[in-house]
């Protein structure tokens, strides 16, 4: 095959994001023509294209300064928001939850941007949670620290948040607001999502307005694309039957919600061992999170059976 004589930054940062690196060296697969066709030579009358690695559509752009090349076509993610109304969110979001716990655990002592100071000799470094403070009274009070993620926070400061928290002995709850309610709708979840996905063993939190400190445990589900049945002659003459069965999607995700659960009241510990989730390349390290009480609600058979590599939490 044909390589790219240069794969640019944008490209490896779309394959990224998405969570597949098969379009990388320039290749899809034609549907109309029912062959593998390279960015330079594939147009518009080729459509519709796919991913050869991961079955989701894919668009053929035409460059003049960069290389032509595919880019996946994906549902959007949810509610995409500006930097004006993701500074506004993060703060209403803070604002609201911790109005909630404060009015719940009086004595709790819940600040925001506390800054909790560096402690070399016990390897503690100086970090500022969002929210943070007791849940209950007295010795039996437990510690909680809450990260409120509008914006697409790089892994690596994810990461260290984690292991600057768990190294304090303290939970980390993080939890995604959005500028209005979850839509159940397949979409293409971000890369922190995803990352946050697998760190809570196959849920992601969301909040909006009105909800206070309640949030939304969502499980990115299986979704498939259908391979419609088709016959016709190859290149060489030979008699082909394709189709007519689905494939599972890798980076466009159904949405599978449990109900609502309380920050206060339906979560525990849970400590986690070392895990390296599927298309991150970076490990979470040992650490304490905030997990709610549910049990699984999606068919976790089904997923591991299907995509074992994706559906692996390291549990």
């Amino acid at each position: 095959m044909k390589e790219l004589p240069n794969i640019t930054r944008a490209n490896v940062r779309e394959a990224r994001e998405t969570g597949c690196y098969g379009l990388l060296k320039g290749w899809a697969f034609s549907q109309s023509r029912r062959c593998d066709l390279h960015a330079d030579v594939a147009t518009n009358a080729d459509r519709p294209f796919i991913c050869r690695k991961c079955a989701s559509p894919a668009v053929v752009r035409k460059c003049i300064e960069k290389v032509n090349h595919f880019a996946h076509q994906c549902p959007p993610s949810q509610a995409p928001i500006s930097a004006r109304e993701e500074s506004a969110l993060h703060k209403d979001c803070k604002k609201e939850i911790i109005a909630s716990l404060k009015a719940r655990f009086p004595e709790g002592n819940w600040e925001q941007e506390r800054i909790l100071k560096a402690v070399p000799e016990k390897g503690h470094t100086e970090v500022r949670p969002d929210l943070s403070g007791r849940l209950g009274v007295g010795k039996q009070a437990q510690p909680l620290v809450i990260e409120v993620q509008s914006s697409a926070l790089s892994i690596s400061k994810i990461l260290k948040r984690i292991l600057a928290y768990s190294r304090r002995n303290v939970p980390i709850f993080w939890v995604v607001p959005l500028p209005e309610p979850f839509k159940h709708r397949r979409f293409r979840p971000w890369l922190y999502e995803r990352f946050l996905h697998s760190v809570y063993f196959g849920r992601v939190y969301y909040w909006w307005a009105g909800m206070g400190s309640k949030v939304l445990p969502v499980h990115f589900g299986l979704d498939y694309r259908h391979i419609p049945e088709a016959e016709f002659y190859d290149e060489n003459g030979d008699f082909q039957e394709v189709g007519g069965y689905d494939v599972p999607l890798r980076i466009i995700k159904k949405p599978e919600s449990a109900p609502y659960v309380d920050i206060a009241s339906d979560f525990r510990n849970k400590h986690r061992r070392e895990f390296t989730p599927h298309n991150i390349h970076k490990s979470v390290p040992p650490c304490i999170i905030w997990l709610d009480k549910h049990q699984t609600w999606w068919n976790a058979g089904k997923e591991s059976n299907i995509s074992p590599d994706y559906y692996n939490y390291g549990d």
